[in-house]
């Protein structure tokens, strides 16, 4: 359900905040790219990008702010002012423009305000009379690729000898427990931290089993949408269902996902069948989707290269590259397949949008920490590393979309993506006003080979708990120990809050004495996690005016260390 904003204070920005002169290229240059092979009566599917918004008022953005919700207003605010949270970008494309496009197109496919665009499927006979049009930029193809097979996709499940404790910290992984142990989730699991308060978006090409295997029995999803069907069925792609299990699975004994407590949103965005191209139209759609509902996080192991050439992975051409980084813009972290194209030593391998400047893109390694033969390499077009991070994808344990019960071995790009935004989204739920850019920079920072990065893993292999630690240590606000907060009221007359904070999963006393040590109350003896409640309610109930003592008694389950803190109280009566 989408919770609208209303009566923001916005003042207009008078310029959008992403660039279109990526775009500069004309009708005329992108002709024989459409007319190729193409019979004048074969329709064709292009995207048609406008010069402006129309009517660029303060009445039409208030209209585009009520399509902005409330948790997406709080995550861009982490990156944005008051007055920058919205901009011409959230404006809907201009309708005038579009009523006078329907009389040529067969189909209005997606319309992207972001791009200021849509995609269209048009008669060939009839691209010419768009000329017409002086609101019309430009007109380009729409891209997509055809997914390669990945390397044994779907093997049988293997019995793996895991030099890992499989019930690390109480959760019994099962043989997960490699994958996961590998890029240290575990640690932070330990700590109480599962992905809880974060909203992922997984855009793939369908969720099968999505209410029937076992491994998704908890799984809380907020929002569903097919972007080819236009419905909320995402049925019909098994791929979805594994990227999905390997971070939000939880099936105990045979996989725990890396963010298992997060909520989704579950987005088809590729055409089924291996002769028809993922589209790069459905995938910008999901992720505008995705920004107005207030996702967090994105996570898709989808990629685009085959209408693109490894000069257009530069970080601006690809039209999901650029999608990508403005949602990074509006303070959405994406994490994206860098892609299984393998070793080239003349150019990259990437597939879009790994190659974006605000992206990050996984690769992958096997269970020893080597690369994965089929893992895409860097750098970009223009110079950059590539890819950022890599993860586990050979062997990675996943649901299965067959059976509800089934469990397979699967291979692939795919899986050390998840894996990673799984992690990513462990670190959200440590440090939550915690901006995309800082996330990334834990993550690279403190990666195994990030004193001296490659275009083959980039900064080497995620290690989750040092980018916890790395995020500790440059935030002022955490503490290093457990927190009781001052009572309030302090005075108090019948009734008084108690606070406390929690670093890790701990054994808590709270107890109440007077000013001569007399124990007066016991208001509390539990073990309890960092996301559990933290605030009491003490009653003073027949005691008498004077001075009392708050103690809190810690027992840090995760490093055996021992804390006591102690607060005065005063009841005036």
């Amino acid at each position: 359900m989408y919770h609208y904003v209303k009566n923001a204070g916005i003042v207009l920005t008078a310029l959008f905040s992403f660039s279109l002169t990526v775009f500069a290229d004309s009708y005329a240059q992108n002709k024989n790219d459409l007319l190729q092979n193409q019979a004048a009566d074969n329709i064709v599917k292009v995207w048609i990008y406008f010069k402006d918004k129309g009517a660029q008022d303060e009445l039409q953005l208030n209209k585009a702010k009520q399509l902005i919700s409330e948790r997406a207003v709080k995550r861009r605010l982490k990156v944005k002012t008051e007055e920058t949270l919205y901009d011409l970008s959230d404006l809907p494309v201009y309708k005038k423009y579009i009523k006078k496009l329907k009389p040529f197109i067969e189909k209005m496919r997606v319309r992207s305000k972001w791009l200021n665009a849509v995609s269209i499927e048009i008669k060939q006979i009839k691209l010419d009379s768009l000329n017409q049009f002086e609101f019309i930029k430009k007109i380009k193809p729409v891209r997509g690729y055809y997914r390669r097979v990945e390397p044994d996709n779907e093997s049988p499940f293997k019995k793996q000898i895991s030099v890992f404790d499989k019930t690390d910290g109480g959760l019994n992984y099962g043989n997960s427990i490699t994958q996961l142990a590998q890029i240290k989730v575990p640690d932070l699991h330990k700590m109480g931290y599962y992905g809880q308060g974060v909203l992922i978006c997984m855009l793939d090409d369908g969720f099968d089993m999505l209410y029937e295997h076992i491994a998704f029995d908890s799984l809380d999803i907020v929002d569903t949408w097919n972007f080819t069907t236009n419905n909320a069925s995402v049925a019909g792609g098994g791929h979805g269902t594994k990227t999905l299990s390997t971070i939000a699975g939880y099936a105990p004994g045979n996989l725990i996902g890396s963010a298992f407590k997060a909520s989704y949103l579950l987005y088809k965005t590729e055409v089924n069948g291996s002769e028809t191209p993922i589209e790069e139209d459905y995938w910008v759609a999901g992720l505008e989707r995705a920004d107005s509902i207030g996702a967090d996080i994105t996570s898709s192991s989808l990629g685009y290269i085959d209408w693109y050439t490894y000069q257009d992975m530069n970080g601006d051409s690809a039209v999901t590259t650029i999608a990508a980084d403005i949602a990074v813009g509006k303070g959405m972290l994406v994490v994206n397949s860098a892609g299984n194209e393998g070793y080239n030593s003349d150019h990259n391998t990437l597939m879009a949008p790994a190659d974006g400047k605000k992206v990050l893109a996984i690769g992958a390694v096997n269970s020893s920490g080597e690369r994965c033969s089929f893992s895409s390499v860097g750098p970009s077009y223009d110079g950059r590393i590539k890819p950022d991070l890599a993860a586990m994808g050979s062997g990675v344990v996943a649901a299965s979309s067959y059976s509800s019960t089934g469990f397979i071995n699967s291979n692939g790009t795919s899986f050390s993506c998840p894996l990673t935004a799984g992690a990513a989204a462990l670190l959200v739920s440590a440090f939550p006003n915690s901006t995309p850019e800082q996330i990334q920079e834990a993550l690279r920072k403190t990666a195994s080979q990030a004193n001296n990065p490659d275009n083959l893993l980039g900064y080497g292999i995620v290690d989750v708990k040092a980018a916890y630690n790395y995020l500790a240590g440059i935030d002022p606000n955490i503490p290093s120990q457990p927190v009781l907060a001052q009572n309030f009221p302090n005075p108090f007359n019948n009734e008084t809050t108690i606070t406390y904070t929690l670093l890790n999963p701990s054994g808590v006393q709270v107890t109440i004495y007077d000013i001569n040590g007399r124990k007066i109350r016991k208001l509390l003896d539990a073990r309890q996690n960092t996301y559990d409640n933290s605030t009491i309610k003490f009653k003073s109930g027949n005691l008498a005016s004077g001075i009392y003592f708050c103690q809190l008694i810690v027992n840090d389950l995760s490093n055996g260390k021992r804390y006591k803190k102690t607060k005065k109280m005063i009841l005036l009566k």
